[in-house]
C-alpha cells in the first residue's frame, strides 16, 4: 500500500512538473506514468522510463521511424507509441501520426546504407 502513495504522489508531481512543457512532453510522460502505475515498480524506475521517453520525443537528431523504433526498444507497444509521438508529430506536420504508419515502421527491416 506504501508503494500506492508514493506513486499516486509522484504522478501529481509529474502533473504540476508538466504544466510548462509541450503537448507532445506531457503525452509521453502520461504514458510512461500509467507504464508504471500498471507495472508495479518503484519511483526509480519511473523516472527512468519517463525521461528516457521524453529524451525520444524532443529529440533534435532523431527522425520519425527513429524514434518509433527507439520507443519500441523501451518497451512501449505499437498504439502507445503512437499516443506518445502524436502530440510531437502533430506540432511538426499539422497531422496525426496514424497507427499504421507507427506499425509499418515497426513491421519493416531498417535498410542498410
Amino acid at each position: 500500500m506504501t508503494q500506492d502513495n508514493e506513486l499516486s504522489g509522484l504522478l501529481r508531481q509529474i502533473e504540476v512538473e508538466s504544466v510548462s512543457l509541450s503537448q507532445a512532453e506531457q503525452d509521453a510522460i502520461q504514458l510512461a506514468s500509467e507504464m508504471a502505475v500498471h507495472s508495479g515498480n518503484g519511483q526509480t524506475v519511473i523516472d527512468e522510463k519517463v525521461n528516457n521517453i521524453q529524451a525520444v520525443v524532443t529529440s533534435d537528431t532523431l527522425n520519425v521511424s527513429q524514434r518509433i523504433r527507439s520507443l519500441s526498444r523501451l518497451g512501449l507497444k505499437t498504439g502507445e507509441i503512437q499516443k506518445a509521438l502524436n502530440g510531437w508529430y502533430i506540432g511538426k506536420t499539422g497531422r496525426e501520426l496514424r497507427y499504421q504508419h507507427v506499425r509499418n515502421v515497426l513491421l519493416t527491416p531498417v535498410k542498410k546504407d
